[in-house]
């Protein structure tokens, strides 16, 4: 989507924009909890997946039309079918983690995420290599036509597909008759009032406002500061997602065993460290090559993954039981606003940043210095969120860091030496 806009001619404020209408649109799903529980799960999510991926086919002949009409106009045309496809999901969203929790016991739902985190990244692994072969480095237009129409075929098969999937409810979502506006908002107060879900909701907003913007705009920092192909951002986009579906079941199984609290702190120590050498990157104080900048980048898409598999298990679990549907609304809404608020301040920041600095394309960029340094800031704070939330079951993080760095390598070591006798 990056890619594409940037050919028909969007600046960094549209391109910010195109990246919030996802989280900003997820909030649509306030609606249409009560239309979840009185439909059900599975016919929402069907209705609703077959009916955005038709929105993509609007997408196909706006490359054909680069030269003949206006950037401005070619990129309005981008974002109204883009919006409708976000909108159509967001009203969705309420529909997939609650039919989650039901189908998938609670002991075994980092098991399963981190399957789910596989099989979704092995499909993406495909699609970027794919895509970033069937682009080459100066793609004509028709080539982003053919992956758009492409991802409308693939969207219409994932529709089949949850078709397949029992469809069950909460017990007392079947029972529950319609409420009125004041009765569902006294029941957000409640569910807000529960101290473990509104510690998570809160840890939530804040990582996700540090971090939603940095996918799209590491594409925009790749290709117009170190001048490299679409093939190349794709090929190490595609490697961000190997190495998601080499450790994502494990770190599942981790989850489950150790809890969600601890390898979150992991998670956002390593993002620390990785938006860290970014800033060294932006300064100019590190080189920026393939060799330096291709690792980094791979290991972010693989913390941002890692830290999607223990999050979505801790807010499941601290989600009160009588409101499952709600409660889980209440933090993706939340999360969702302060993911899409992020793309859309950082596309005028960065366009502001850019004219008071008269930047030029090289190896520093004050712009891309300051985002990734405030980003890093953000993600200090919500490592100190992270102390209040209760997990009781959790193993401490020192001991699982001695675990880690001690106990595993030592038991890799004996069962070498165990062989050898």
């Amino acid at each position: 989507m990056v890619l594409t806009a940037r050919f028909l001619g969007a600046g960094e404020s549209a391109i910010g924009a195109l990246i919030a209408l996802t989280p900003f649109l997820a909030t649509l799903q306030m609606f249409s909890t009560e239309l979840a529980e009185r439909w059900g799960y599975r016919r929402l999510m069907v209705t609703c997946w077959s009916g955005r991926a038709f929105m993509l086919l609007l997408v196909v002949p706006l490359p054909f039309l680069t030269g003949r009409l206006s950037p401005g106009l070619l990129v309005a045309g981008l974002f109204v079918p883009l919006f409708a496809f976000n909108a159509i999901r967001g009203v969705a969203a309420c529909a997939w983690f609650p039919w989650i929790r039901e189908l998938i016991p609670a002991d075994r739902r980092g098991y399963f995420l981190g399957l789910e985190q596989r099989v979704v990244h092995g499909s993406v692994l495909v699609t970027l290599l794919l895509s970033g072969w069937f682009l080459g480095t100066s793609p004509q237009g028709w080539r982003f036509s053919a992956l758009f129409a492409a991802a409308w075929g693939a969207g219409l098969a994932s529709a089949l597909v949850l078709t397949r999937i029992p469809d069950r409810m909460p017990e007392a979502s079947r029972q529950r008759s319609s409420r009125s506006v004041r009765a569902r908002l006294a029941a957000v107060k409640q569910v807000w009032a529960h101290k473990p879900f509104r510690r998570v909701t809160r840890f939530g907003a804040l990582s996700t406002f540090a971090q939603a913007a940095i996918p799209g705009f590491l594409v925009l920092y790749l290709r117009d500061e170190l001048g490299w192909p679409e093939r190349t951002i794709l090929l190490f986009g595609a490697g961000s997602t190997l190495g998601v579906f080499m450790i994502a079941v494990l770190w599942g199984r981790w989850s489950d065993r150790v809890g969600s609290r601890p390898l979150l702190r992991l998670v956002v120590a390593g993002q620390m460290v990785l938006l860290s050498a970014w800033v060294l990157f932006a300064t100019g104080v590190l080189g920026a090559s393939s060799l330096t900048v291709g690792p980094v980048y791979i290991l972010t898409g693989v913390l941002f993954a890692s830290q999607a598999i223990a999050l979505i298990r801790l807010f499941l679990s601290a989600c009160p039981e009588n409101e499952t549907t709600l409660g889980i609304m209440v933090y993706q809404v939340t999360a969702c606003f302060f993911g899409g608020c992020a793309p859309v301040l950082w596309g005028f920041a960065l366009r502001g940043l850019r004219r008071w600095a008269g930047a030029e394309p090289g190896a520093t960029s004050l712009p891309f210095a300051v985002f990734f340094v405030v980003a890093l800031v953000l993600l200090g704070a919500a490592q100190l969120l992270l102390s209040r939330i209760p997990e009781p079951e959790a193993m401490p993080t020192r001991r699982l860091l001695v675990q880690v760095l001690w106990g595993w390598p030592l038991r890799v070591l004996s069962g070498f030496t165990a062989q050898d006798r």
